[in-house]
């Protein structure tokens, strides 16, 4: 492997435009459910991966999704906008997205945006979410739930950080470990994926400026 150079702080820091997501319709997302049946150590004792997993309504989806992302705060008057949110992320800027494909035969992509508590439907060619869906039930033929696949807004950790690609790989790594344990604390089964979700992040961003980091499968169990 090649040696990765450390991030570093950019001098003269400049506010990034938001990138122009296709979206094609929109709709507010529940309010938060909180659960509260285990304890923190029943969860991260109990975390497993789980590779049988059934379908399960979207609502659940977004809620857990949202339990990860949605900011709980915002740093006041700062043009970076940042956040604090449960995950860790470098400068707080929390650069993911979280893309959701509801079932394998759904091929509707869906984007929670955690800045507004949103959910945006995105249009994106069908037959590019068929194939990222087809690939992803090879790693895991008994998953028939659905999937989420992480997507990095590159220029906004950029704008920040010399040499921020590492940076934007640990967020991606907080925000799987993060959801498998909060699908845990709701009883709802997961299995992060050696998937990437490329050709998703590519058909919304030719530029390269969006990168998927990271999949994962998500249903009842």
């Amino acid at each position: 492997m090649h040696p990765i150079d450390d991030p570093t702080l950019r001098i003269g820091q400049t506010q990034v435009d938001s990138f122009a997501w296709p979206v094609a319709g929109e709709f507010v997302a529940p309010d938060l459910i909180v659960p509260s049946q285990y304890s923190f150590w029943e969860i991260l004792e109990s975390r497993r991966s789980e590779r049988c997993l059934k379908q399960i309504e979207l609502e659940q989806i977004i809620n857990v999704v949202a339990l990860c992302l949605h900011p709980r705060s915002w740093k006041e008057g700062d043009p970076m906008k940042r956040s604090r949110g449960p995950a860790i992320s470098a400068g707080a800027l929390h650069p993911i997205s979280a893309l959701i494909i509801p079932a394998f035969n759904d091929q509707r992509l869906f984007r929670y945006n955690a800045a507004k508590h949103i959910v945006e439907l995105l249009a994106v060619d069908s037959n590019v979410i068929r194939i990222w869906c087809s690939k992803a039930k090879e790693v895991l033929p008994d998953a028939c739930g659905a999937y989420l696949v992480l997507v990095a807004d590159s220029a906004i950790t950029e704008s920040v950080y010399e040499n921020a690609s590492s940076l934007i790989w640990r967020d991606a790594g907080a925000i799987l470990q993060l959801l498998g344990m909060i699908c845990r604390s709701c009883s709802i089964g997961y299995c992060a994926l050696g998937l990437l979700g490329g050709e998703l992040s590519h058909v919304i961003s030719p530029n390269g400026r969006l990168v998927a980091v990271g999949a994962a499968a998500v249903g009842s169990l």
